[in-house]
């Protein structure tokens, strides 16, 4: 394990976490598949499980939700009622006696009515303390929020709270809440350091509320913790998102909580599972901080689809267009593609052009053609600022080309980038 923070802050995390009791915040049921965990790292995570609290997901508020049931339960009871209580009188003016609706229950009308309507719980998940305080910043996964319009949060300790939505980025899959109000004492914010890095074999502990630990009659969520080792490997996600790979269990319910480290802190938020998967915090916490300062995060765009010179080869794209590969460079940015309506119409790039060269306002390009691939090119361009300027240096026809083009929003596309 790399320890980079400084001594003295270290020592106090140790002292508070031995001295802390071990029941304080659960028993043994509550720890969810015991591995090698040693005593420090289970202390470790039961000191971060107070801050981890349990967030469901409503398409309604929740008591909109309850004054409408209790709307719709007296309204199917005063119909059965009126049902009951009126004889039916057919068009030629003579009573039927008898003929009332007596054999369909209460009950029956009443579910045929609530059976209806959707379910108010859109999903259920994990989050925890990003930032403390009276308005309290809770983070999670964007797909436990997404699609709904009220959020509530419920710790362990028995604090609840009404968040709403500051914002979330479905590429890196993060979002981020606020705390609205609450009932309770809030608890502290978790500890994250980026430049705490564990070490292959590292032990770490994953905190989450499995499915079906939904909150009942006031009573605290039930929160588990998955221990396990940390696995010194990535998985590409998308060009923005890289995971972190970990052996322990994180279970459905889980996501958007933390992995945490001793003694970094949370060094990840739990996203998959088989094989469990965290968003690393070198990644979540820059896309935090954008979603608090602008409820989104901006990425540059080009508007190129781009692929290595190797490749276009394997594609067949130089029999296609009647090309000698031999006359290409060998390393460089291939591009295949022109989209429609991006700044890449503008700045006068064409299928064939090889990118041999970046440079952004005019300052030396931080990638070496060595580094230049597509990967790279594509994070360059996308952590550029929008409106700022980027410089490229092609190959097209034998001869070297200069091009400027303005960045544009990718969130603000409307084409289907491949």
């Amino acid at each position: 394990m790399k320890r980079v923070a400084n001594s003295a802050f270290v020592f106090g995390v140790l002292v508070f976490v031995v001295m802390m009791p071990f029941s304080a915040f659960a028993d043994d049921a509550d720890i969810l598949l015991l591995r090698s965990g040693d005593a420090v790292i289970v202390r470790y995570g039961l000191n971060a499980a107070p801050s981890t609290g349990m967030i469901e997901n409503f398409l309604v508020s929740p008591e909109d939700y309850t004054n409408m049931m209790k709307t719709l339960s007296i309204f199917a009871a005063q119909s059965k009622e009126l049902l009951i209580s009126n004889e039916i009188i057919p068009k030629n003016g003579e009573k039927e006696k008898g003929k009332t609706l007596k054999d369909n229950s209460l009950q029956e009308i009443i579910g045929e009515l609530l059976g209806r309507l959707p379910s108010n719980i859109l999903s259920s998940g994990t989050g925890w303390v990003w930032r403390g305080g009276e308005h309290a910043l809770i983070a999670t996964n964007h797909h436990v929020i997404s699609g709904g319009k009220y959020f509530r949060i419920s710790f362990p300790g028995g604090a609840k709270a009404v968040l709403r939505l500051l914002g979330s980025d479905a590429a890196t899959d993060i979002a981020l809440l606020e705390v609205v109000s609450h009932e309770g004492t809030l608890p502290y914010a978790l500890m994250v350091d980026t430049t705490c890095q564990p070490q292959n074999g590292d032990e770490v502990v994953s905190i989450g509320y499995p499915d079906g630990s939904a909150v009942s009659l006031g009573t605290p969520p039930s929160w588990h913790m998955s221990y396990g080792r940390f696995v010194d490997s990535k998985q590409q996600d998308s060009v923005f998102l890289k995971m972190q790979l970990m052996d322990n269990n994180i279970i459905p319910g889980f996501s958007g909580g933390p992995t945490l480290a001793f003694p970094c802190g949370v060094i990840g938020i739990n996203r998959q599972r088989e094989p469990s998967r965290i968003i690393p915090a070198n990644v979540f916490v820059p896309v935090l901080e954008a979603l608090l300062a602008h409820g989104k995060v901006s990425r540059g765009l080009l508007g190129i689809g781009i692929t290595t010179v190797g490749k276009a080869i394997d594609s067949g794209w130089f029999i296609e267009h009647g090309r000698n590969p031999a006359e290409y460079p060998e390393k460089g940015i291939f591009v295949t593609e022109i989209y429609p309506n991006t700044p890449a119409v503008q700045s006068g790039l064409r299928p064939g052009d090889v990118v041999i060269a970046v440079s952004r306002n005019g300052s030396l390009s931080n990638l070496s053609l060595a580094e230049l691939n597509p990967e790279a090119f594509q994070l360059y361009v996308a952590d550029t600022l929008v409106g700022n300027t980027i410089r490229l240096k092609i190959w097209r026809d034998g001869k070297e080309l200069d091009i400027a083009f303005e960045v544009g929003d990718r969130n603000e596309t409307k084409v289907n980038l491949k």
